[in-house]
């Protein structure tokens, strides 16, 4: 048994004696619509991204920013908790899957039907 498996053993065994439970959760994996923080950004600035289109092994995803103030006529309005933001739909990158459900993701907000929908209206260019 390796070394770390043993600690964690015996770290569920003293949570356990003290009344506490230890649960490993299933990876996240984000779907359509759902904006989510990149935990541990080197900056410290938080690294937001809306999860825009799933395709087979793949999903589309568009950076979130905090700073609307910067925004451009291919940017789309958003509200998180309240806090207007900007999703950069001349941003978008492919990822695959199997690389988005390694990384440390945390979901901060789903965007509703109607938001997502005015997103894509901007990506396909139809609005601005």
């Amino acid at each position: 048994m390796s070394r770390l498996r043993e600690l964690m053993l015996l770290y569920r065994a003293l949570l356990e004696g003290e009344g506490y439970s230890a649960h490993v959760s299933e990876r996240y994996l984000p779907r359509e619509g759902d904006v989510v923080e990149l935990l541990a950004s080197p900056d410290g600035l938080e690294v937001l991204l809306l999860m825009f289109r799933r395709r087979e092994e793949f999903m589309e995803v568009v950076p979130v920013s905090r700073f609307w103030e910067f925004a451009t006529p291919r940017d789309v309005l958003i509200f998180l908790e309240g806090e207007p933001h900007i999703a950069q739909t001349d941003l978008s990158l492919d990822l695959p899957l199997s690389f988005l459900s390694r990384l440390p993701l945390v979901k901060v907000s789903t965007l509703s039907d109607e938001e997502l929908e005015k997103v894509r209206r901007v990506y396909r260019g139809e609005e601005r």
